[in-house]
């Protein structure tokens, strides 16, 4: 368990993470910084977990595959982690501009320490001894997300995708923030991709437990690592845009009664595998050698891994070394807020492309083919879903 401090300070302590999208651009940047200097003026020690830039992560993936074919995970790690680097001193220069005094600190620096795999890692403990040195000099701590030490081998480590999120609720939980609060280019929780359903609104209080399961079915809202360290440490989280008048999302552990649709979530890699490899593929993602899926379940003798895009060359290259026959398939699941009891799923709204389609608790899950067009699959299974609500 990540340790709370002892510090006291005389102002209450607020956490900020800020995604990729809201630093995208140098004026993005700038607007962070405002943010931030108005959290500073309505009387709060700022900690500023930040994301890198825009597509930087997905760049630097792509440089490292033109320079290898099968890159070390280690010199990935030392790699990917310039990203945030980049961010936290940029943001640190733009609120020095402001006039608001703001130091940055690396993952390292900042005390957070690691244990387990390169691109996969997991936070031990923080010793933020430069932060609280920060914020008692009344400067804004700016840290890089995503990224740690482990304090064995002294090696820089990653979190795995979206692992900023892991970074911003383990500080929130260590200085007994009252809000762990995710700063985002849109104005909160949406029940499907804005880019994919614009019919999509606003969800004002989100159950955690929901919204971990849809971010383990691949729905682009945090990390579900972060969703459960949360419900862990009982850390309250907020999500909304820049401008944080109070309005967007609390995910809380709200309890629904009635059972209704709650997420559309849509990812193009799911990996099907014969049943009598699950121990195996088990074995491999606990010894280092795979990423952690998002989840797995099963249907008719066949496990499913929902894994992020950016892992399955892994999946693919290991499964292919071991001679692991996988069928890759896409994703569309519809999250329900309880179990549901329906017996049969609902029509298909595209036979051709269809793989298959079947409950999992209260999931809807339904799995497409490579060259099916998700983007039409996912709004069409949304319109079909929420009109039954």
């Amino acid at each position: 368990m990540i340790s709370q401090t002892d510090q006291s300070f005389d102002q209450p302590v607020e956490v900020l993470k800020f995604g990729g999208s809201s630093l995208a651009t140098p004026e993005r940047v700038q607007h962070a910084a405002q943010c931030i200097q108005r959290r500073v003026l309505a009387g709060n020690k700022v900690i500023a977990i930040v994301s890198a830039m825009g597509s930087t992560t997905n760049d630097l993936n792509q440089l490292a595959r033109q320079v290898s074919t099968s890159p070390s995970r280690r010199e990935l790690d030392m790699l990917i982690s310039a990203g945030e680097r980049i961010s936290m001193a940029l943001i640190s220069m733009a609120l020095n501009d402001l006039g608001c005094p703001a130091i940055s600190f690396t993952g390292s620096q900042a005390g957070v320490l690691t244990q387990g795999s390169h691109s996969d890692a997991e936070i031990l403990d923080l010793k933020p001894i430069r932060v609280v040195e920060a914020l008692n000099s009344n400067k804004v701590a700016v840290v890089a997300g995503f990224q740690g030490v482990d304090p064995v081998t002294k090696d820089v480590t990653t979190l795995g995708r979206g692992g900023s999120d892991i970074t911003a609720v383990a500080f929130a939980h260590h200085f007994k923030a009252e809000y762990c609060r995710f700063i985002k280019d849109v104005p909160g929780i949406q029940p499907a991709d804005p880019k994919w359903v614009k019919t999509a609104k606003v969800i004002e209080e989100v159950p955690l437990i929901i919204l971990r399961q849809a971010c383990e079915m691949g729905a682009k809202v945090l990390n579900p690592r972060c969703l459960e360290l949360a419900s862990k440490c009982q850390v309250k989280l907020h999500l909304g845009s820049i401008e944080l008048d109070g309005a967007g999302s609390t995910i809380s552990n709200l309890e629904l009664d009635s059972r209704k649709p709650m997420f559309l979530s849509v990812l193009p890699t799911v990996l099907e595998v014969n049943d009598k490899h699950e121990t195996e593929i088990l074995e491999l993602q606990k010894n280092g050698t795979l990423p952690r899926t998002l989840t797995r379940y099963s249907f008719e003798g066949k496990t499913y891994w929902v894994t992020h895009p950016d892992h399955f060359d892994f999946y693919a290259s290991k499964f292919e070394d071991l001679r692991i026959t996988y069928e890759k398939l896409q994703l569309t699941a519809v999250i329900y807020s309880n179990q549901t009891s329906e017996k049969q799923s609902p029509p298909s709204i595209n036979n051709i492309y269809l793989y298959n389609s079947f409950f999992v608790d209260n999931i809807w899950v339904q799995h497409w083919l490579p060259d099916a067009d998700l983007k039409e699959c996912g709004s069409s299974i949304f319109q079909l879903a929420w009109s039954r609500d």
